[in-house]
């Protein structure tokens, strides 16, 4: 809100009336940050209140949405061809990473803990923060049999909903984990969340939806993320973000092999030293995290869509990267 010239908040008004407000104030180009996840009002884009639609983020792949224009998306080569052939909104895929995150600095100030966590000193800490719906119950038992393989570590967890932490904790002594080896998370606001982060050392990825935000999230405050790619855009981002990283011995392709990776890193020192050095490095040596550079890239590829709109020209898919001109 502080980085607008104007702020105009919806809150309040119906989707006709907000549809009106966004009409009246001329905006060109109305961006939908959440896909079909819950709360989102896609009845506003619907209505064709701006020139052109955008759909970003909340969905990784096609919405199939007649009323939308232009999806923004990751570029993850020839894989998903016949995903992007189907979609009714044209795709615009990065260079470099698409995502928009910013990279905050306050986390790195906020002093944080294992004692006030209630972890282990000495232990190795694995974690998850990702959403509860991510947790199936496939990756969960993958989480045990890292748990048996190293015996003095512990799973930090963020289970949100007391049945899912009931079911997570019954399904772990079912499996023989004693139910102290496993720390619940709670929720906290979010730079003290962001700074609990570098309490951990390894973070586990989830399989058919992978982490997006929360990936990036611990990969800026330092924290591993090791992750099982898969068949579907939403199970393969968070690799694109460890390619990007240049840390691809953290990309496994089968669950077997996540797990042994998992474990070599809680078991092998010098490998774990080495991986937090190559991530400390990346993290100011690549565009990962670099805000400026993105915000570029945004703005080449609004002007982009905007040149085609006032030329008369359809929508239609393209790549942008730093330097492309509006035109092309």
């Amino acid at each position: 809100m502080r980085g607008c010239d104007r702020f105009v908040s919806l809150t309040g008004l119906d989707d006709e009336e907000a549809a009106r407000q966004i009409r009246g104030d001329g905006i060109d180009i109305l961006v939908q940050l959440e896909g079909f996840l819950d709360g989102t009002r896609n009845r506003i884009p619907a209505l064709r209140p701006a020139p052109l639609r955008v759909a970003h983020v909340g969905i990784v792949g096609a919405l199939d949405a007649a009323y939308v224009d232009y999806r923004f998306s990751e570029d993850f080569g020839d894989r998903f061809d016949r995903n992007e052939e189907s979609s009714l909104e044209q795709p615009v895929a990065f260079r470099d990473l698409y995502s928009p995150y910013g990279a905050p600095s306050a986390p790195w100030s906020v002093p944080v803990s294992r004692e006030s966590y209630g972890l282990p000193a000495k232990a190795f800490v694995f974690c998850s923060f990702n959403n509860d719906y991510k947790i199936e119950p496939a990756v969960f038992a993958a989480w045990m049999e890292v748990l048996h393989a190293t015996p003095e570590s512990v799973l930090w967890l963020r289970a949100t909903h007391e049945r899912l932490w009931e079911q997570c904790c019954t399904a772990a002594a079912e499996q023989g984990i004693p139910a102290a080896r496993i720390i619940r998370a709670l929720d906290e606001d979010n730079d003290r969340h962001l700074a609990r982060l570098r309490l951990a050392d390894l973070m586990l990825d989830t399989f058919v939806c992978n982490a997006h935000t929360t990936a990036l999230d611990s990969l800026w405050m330092g924290l591993p993320v090791i992750t099982r790619t898969g068949r579907t855009p939403a199970s393969s981002l968070c690799s694109v973000f460890l390619k990007h990283l240049g840390l691809g011995t953290l990309i496994h392709p089968t669950t077997e092999a996540y797990i042994a990776g998992a474990v070599r890193l809680a078991c092998d020192p010098e490998h774990y030293r080495e991986t937090q050095r190559k991530l400390a490095q990346a993290r100011t040596a690549t565009p990962v995290f670099d805000t400026a550079y993105k915000v570029r890239l945004y703005e080449a590829a609004y002007e982009r869509m905007w040149a085609r709109h006032c030329a008369g020209q359809a929508p239609a898919a393209f790549v942008v990267a730093e330097g492309t001109a509006p035109s092309e």
